[in-house]
């Protein structure tokens, strides 16, 4: 083992960005304060008995220098711009060819459960499209009360993997079915284990301004 030091100005950047070139770019251990503050100094492993002339510590120290400015360019350049700003840049990104770009992802800030109607309520980080396809993946990661993972009812794994279903002869259940096997496909090659999704579901979103209409005339019928 052979310690090192690099200079305390690189303190200045997150802890968590020196760790992990230390940790993750270097193989080297970070050292801590007693305090748990980030200490200036590094452990790293070296495959000879001893380092009298401190040539191994030097050389990693200079080496860790050079990481280090590296981090601190890529830091300073991502705070120019904020992550509102970034956003249009994920267009760009790929996620899933069948799914669109990284752009195009939706997330869920807000799920309930309504036992008595076995309903899952889902509320998305953002305004969805009108009259667009869209696919809602629920996998194991989500708890139940209890604090284990949901797992799949009997009737969705009937209706993903029984085949004779894909011979029923209702037209809109057929083409249901399938666009579900499609979502769930695109969802595996997006890297989400079949074995840990527990349901999902597929719908197109409507016309906001068509609801509102639909408001509209009950309100006038009404008065």
């Amino acid at each position: 083992m052979v310690a090192g030091t690099f200079d305390p100005e690189f303190l200045t950047l997150p802890g968590e960005v020196l760790s992990t070139v230390m940790r993750h770019h270097q193989n080297y251990f970070s050292v801590t304060e007693p305090g748990g503050k980030l200490a200036p100094e590094f452990v790293a492993v070296m495959n000879i008995p001893s380092d009298p002339e401190g040539f191994v510590r030097r050389g990693n120290e200079r080496v860790l220098r050079a990481r280090f400015n590296d981090a601190r360019f890529f830091w300073e350049t991502d705070q120019k711009k904020t992550l509102a700003e970034r956003k249009p840049d994920l267009a760009h990104v790929t996620f899933q060819a069948k799914l669109g770009s990284v752009g195009d992802k939706v997330g869920i800030n807000q799920i309930v459960w309504d036992p008595a109607s076995k309903t899952l309520f889902a509320e998305s980080d953002e305004l969805l499209e009108q009259h667009t396809r869209y696919a809602l993946i629920i996998t194991r990661g989500i708890r139940d009360p209890d604090g284990q993972p949901v797992e799949s009812s009997e009737q969705f794994e009937r209706f993903r993997h029984d085949l004779n279903l894909g011979q029923t002869h209702d037209p809109a259940l057929k083409e249901y079915r399938k666009d579900l096997l499609s979502a769930l496909e695109a969802a595996r090659q997006a890297g989400v284990a079949g074995a840990d999704v527990v349901t999902a579901s597929v719908f197109t979103t409507q016309s906001a301004t068509a609801i509102l209409e639909k408001i509209r005339d009950q309100l006038h019928a009404a008065t």
